[in-house]
Formats: structure tokens, C-alpha cells, sequence
């Protein structure tokens, strides 16, 4: 995957100078404009930061992240694999190097290619990246991500794209000036300045709206001890009993983009979704319309195959082995949650 010379010499942290909106305009909108002018920024090593694993907006396919360990200095190998998913989604080879050096010519000339298949979750999932990061290599980091120091290790709280576009520049040249991404410092995490990112960077399907209407909710109930995430469906799913604390409610609606509570409800449907259509419906970005029409029978929506282990499989393992590492008094709700699963199992297989 290494390619060196012809990628490296750019800077990471040049500003960005074609006209589009500048650092301070979009960390105005994140933090405030005062707040903004006071953020430090200063570069940190890529492989010290991690993800926020309760992230809405998922940047890689449920294939993709179930194969991936979640540590930093692995992801060169994550992308390596990924590659080889979309050249066998698409039946071609992924010309990387072509998507860097050219941008958007070259994922317009594969859209206009008739020999060209159709882009599936594979690829849809690491196009955006691809992009990202040929963008990084011609003009610079435009926008900081934002991180919380834990110890010697940081979590990123916005910008996982950006951070994962810095890993594919770096593990494809070599050069160490990608080893280090510019991040703003905050003292703690900001569920509500997470959403707020998400909301201007790029629309979120609908399965991530869900996700944000359950990780708002668990932040506004502030006296709620969330149980740890293990799974992914049911770890949001476990706000269905909270409801929204007494004059949060128009604070909530503000947030989410949404003016009526009747989209509230369509959340907590969608957390209801079959295990196997709420991944889906992610890796498809299917709309609400279509997972609730597939959920009640009432259409097919075709999609093309994906190859992973079984999902019912794959959250078992997690469990048991969340329940042993768990101190005690967190066993039981794992336990709980271990039990929700069986029991959704057997409907879905009644």
C-alpha cells in the first residue's frame, strides 16, 4: 500500500485559501465565537488518538469495523483489507492512487463509465475517506478535529473522517508529516457540540439519527447510568424507557434539526428495527421509509449481499465476554441485555 514521493510534500497544516469557509467560521458554529478565538490547536500522533466507539455517524461498514480490533496502529492493515472488499463488491481493481491525485474527476469518470458497476457499501463507505484525504493532500487540513485527553491517550470526540483520512495518507506514503493531526484540546466530552459537528459536516442517515436521539437522551437524563456499550442496536435501544426531562423537550427538537415530536417517535421505531435491518438500513443508508416499509412486509428493497458472520454469533461473543470482564455490579444489567438478545431472537426465528 506504500506509495512514496509523488504523495508526500504537502503540508497538513497549510490554511486553506480558495474561498471556502475558514477554520474559526466552522469552530464559531462548534464552540461558540469566543470560545473559538480561545481553543488551543496543536498537532497530535494519529496513533494516540481512538474513536468514540458510540459515535451516530458511522464512518466504516458493520463488515469493515466488525474486522477491526480497535486499535490505532492497525488501521493500515483495516485499510488494506477494505480495498480488497470493494475491488470483490465492484469486480475491478480501486485505483487509490487515482482518487488522491485526481478528487472528484476521478469519482465523476466512474460515474459516468458505463462498463463502471454500481458503487456498493463498500465502496460507498470508503469513497468519502478517499476523498477526504486527496483533499488533505492538495489543500491542507481545513478543520482541526476535536479531542479529550484520557492519560497519555486521546478520544476523539469530532473528526473521525478526518483522523482516518490522516491513517490512509499516512500508511499509503510513509511520510511522517501525516502522522500528526491538528486537533482543538477540550476538557470534557460535549454529546450536544458531537451533534452539533455532525449536524453541519454532512447529513446523517437514518439509523444515525437514531443513534443521536439516544445518546441526547441519555445526556439530558443526567441522574441515568447508561450500560456499557457491547452492541451496537442495544446499547441505543436502552433509552426506550427514559423520556425527556419536563421543558427539555423544545431543547431536544433544536438540537436534533427536527420541529415536531412526532420525529421522536419515529426514533424510538427505529430502535425497534430487526437487528439485521438496523445494520442494514446503516450500510445501505436506507431512508425511514424504507426500513419501516421492509419491517412491516409491505416491500422489498433489493440490496446487494454482504459477506459477515452472523450477527446474532458476533453479539453473543461480545456479551459473554463483556459479562466476565465486568465488575460485579455491572453483571447483571449485561446479563439483562444477554437475555433481551435470546429473546429477540426467538421472535425473529417464531
Amino acid at each position: 500500500m506504500v506509495r512514496k514521493g509523488r504523495l508526500s510534500g504537502n503540508d497538513p497544516f497549510a490554511s486553506e485559501s480558495n474561498g471556502t469557509r475558514s477554520v474559526h467560521d466552522a469552530d464559531a458554529n462548534l464552540f461558540g465565537a469566543a470560545d473559538a478565538g480561545r481553543m488551543s490547536v496543536r498537532p497530535v500522533i494519529i496513533f494516540d488518538i481512538y474513536p468514540d466507539p458510540t459515535q451516530p455517524r458511522r464512518a466504516m461498514p458493520s463488515v469493515v469495523r466488525q474486522q477491526w480490533d480497535g486499535q490505532p496502529n492497525s488501521l493500515a492493515e483495516l485499510f488494506t483489507a477494505w480495498i480488497r472488499l470493494v475491488e470483490e463488491e465492484r469486480g475491478s481493481t480501486f485505483d487509490l492512487e487515482a482518487y488522491l491525485t485526481d478528487g472528484a474527476g476521478a469519482v465523476e469518470e466512474v460515474a459516468l463509465a458505463e462498463d463502471e458497476p454500481k458503487i456498493g457499501p463498500f465502496e460507498a463507505g470508503l469513497l468519502p475517506i478517499v476523498q477526504l484525504a486527496g483533499s488533505i493532500l492538495r489543500d491542507g487540513l481545513v478543520n482541526p478535529i476535536t479531542v479529550v485527553q484520557k492519560g497519555t491517550r486521546y478520544l476523539l470526540e469530532t473528526g473521525e473522517r478526518r483522523w482516518l483520512a490522516f491513517h490512509l495518507l499516512y500508511a499509503y506514503t510513509q511520510d511522517p508529516q501525516w502522522s500528526k493531526i491538528s486537533a482543538h484540546f477540550v476538557p470534557d466530552f460535549d454529546r450536544f457540540r458531537q451533534v452539533a459537528e455532525n449536524t453541519i459536516r454532512q447529513d446523517l442517515n437514518a439509523i444515525a439519527r437514531a443513534r443521536q436521539y439516544a445518546l441526547l437522551l441519555m445526556a439530558m437524563n443526567t441522574d441515568y447510568e447508561p450500560i456499557p456499550y457491547v452492541t451496537d442496536q442495544a446499547f441505543y435501544a436502552q433509552v426506550l424507557d427514559l423520556n425527556v426531562p419536563y421543558g427539555e423537550r423544545d431543547k431536544l427538537l433544536s438540537v436534533l434539526g427536527v420541529t415536531s415530536g412526532s420525529a421522536l417517535d419515529r426514533y424510538k421505531q427505529l430502535l425497534r428495527l430487526d437487528t439485521d435491518l438496523w445494520i442494514r438500513g446503516d450500510d445501505e443508508n436506507l431512508s425511514e421509509r424504507e426500513l419501516f416499509r421492509v419491517q412491516n412486509n409491505l416491500e422489498i428493497v433489493p440490496s446487494k449481499p454482504l459477506k459477515r458472520r452472523s450477527v446474532f454469533a458476533s453479539k453473543m461473543e461480545d456479551l459473554m465476554g463483556a459479562i466476565q470482564k465486568a465488575k460485579r455490579q455491572d453483571r447483571v444489567r449485561l446479563i439483562d441485555q444477554a437475555i433481551s438478545e435470546l429473546e429477540r431472537l426467538k421472535q425473529n426465528l417464531e
